[in-house]
């Protein structure tokens, strides 16, 4: 597996999956704890006009995402709540917020960084430029 090979090099793993089930995200804690890693669940919420009209959206533009329209009702009755994840590695994000609100929300977290203090507020500029320059610590 690719995420464990780069956390034995010592490196930070963002696994990028819906992790829709408790299942899915219990494998997840157990590489984590087979590795001696941290762990964080980022949980993305939207209103589901909002995700509707996003996967819509996909329709002519590009995406890095498989998903469309027409998985959202199956991805809806499947999903699992993280019931199971406990609150100190759980995140939930929502995505109606700018991209630099999210970010500074999951990386203000304690487990994220604790020395909140060296957390500096994201501009419109640094939004504009892809958020390149995130923490100054």
């Amino acid at each position: 597996m690719l995420a464990q090979e780069e956390i034995e090099k010592g490196d930070s793993v963002i696994l990028d999956a819906t992790f829709s089930n408790s299942h899915q995200r219990s494998e997840a804690l157990r590489l984590a704890r087979d590795m001696d890693a941290n762990i964080v669940f980022v949980e993305c919420l939207s209103p589901v006009n909002l995700s509707k009209a996003r996967l819509v959206k996909r329709r002519t533009g590009t995406s890095v995402s498989d998903a469309r329209i027409r998985h959202f009702e199956q991805f809806e009755k499947r999903f699992e709540p993280l019931d199971d994840i406990p609150d100190e590695i759980h995140v939930p994000v929502s995505t109606e917020r700018s991209l630099g609100e999210c970010i500074q929300k999951i990386l203000s977290q304690d487990h994220m960084m604790p020395d909140r203090k060296n957390i500096r507020r994201i501009t419109q500029k640094d939004q504009k430029e892809g958020g390149k320059c995130l923490l100054t610590c």
